[in-house]
């Protein structure tokens, strides 16, 4: 009796971990999908629409912290953050950015967005805390496997940050990094204007 009385519970952790590796599997196929759009086939598409920066940043944060409820991810947001973002792509981007936090930093990750002074963009800002980035990996950062060894072999195929980039791009915005021994911060400068219209503004 006390044998099956375990039974349901040794299922579900059965259930939960082929979920886990399955989800795993998952990423993984879309990011080499999305390394070869990128990289072959003329960048990752973006469909922006109307959306609120604040609201995806939300959205990303609850997910990632109920994968890790470990790990603190704090969320600081203050402005109007609409823009046309295409909102799948903003989120695939700024996950990415946290995952990399959690994978490669200790204590907290800090997600930040605001406007900036102008209003012509929304920026958003991914802190996270420990080693820093090595100073002759910065410049290829964001290159396919760029951090080598230690996102190869660590979950994933090490295609994050080169998608996070490739996602900015697609939608006119800018991805900087600093690294040093107090923080890395992952900065994206998301523009409250689609460029086409910007080009056609500039050009007029």
């Amino acid at each position: 009796m006390g044998h099956s009385d375990k039974c349901p519970d040794e299922l579900k952790l059965v259930i939960a971990r082929i979920s886990r590796a399955t989800d795993r599997m998952q990423r993984m196929i879309a990011e080499v999908l999305d390394f070869a759009r990128g990289h072959l086939g003329g960048g990752i598409p973006a469909n922006p629409t109307l959306n609120d920066m604040a609201e995806i940043c939300r959205s990303v944060v609850d997910e990632i912290s109920a994968a890790h409820p470990a790990r603190p991810i704090a969320l600081d947001t203050s402005g109007d953050l609409r823009g046309p973002f295409d909102r799948d792509r903003v989120s695939q981007a700024i996950g990415n950015l946290v995952s990399n936090g959690i994978e490669h930093g200790q204590g907290s990750v800090e997600v930040a967005a605001y406007e900036s002074e102008d209003r012509a963009y929304v920026i958003t800002k991914i802190t996270s805390h420990g080693t820093p980035i090595a100073s002759d990996v910065l410049p290829r950062l964001f290159d396919p496997f760029a951090r080598g060894d230690t996102t190869v072999t660590r979950r994933g195929l090490g295609l994050g940050l080169y998608i996070a980039h490739q996602i900015a791009l697609a939608q006119g915005a800018t991805i900087d990094v600093t690294s040093d021994a107090a923080a890395t911060v992952f900065t994206i400068t998301w523009p409250r204007v689609r460029s086409e219209a910007r080009l056609a503004a500039a050009s007029g």
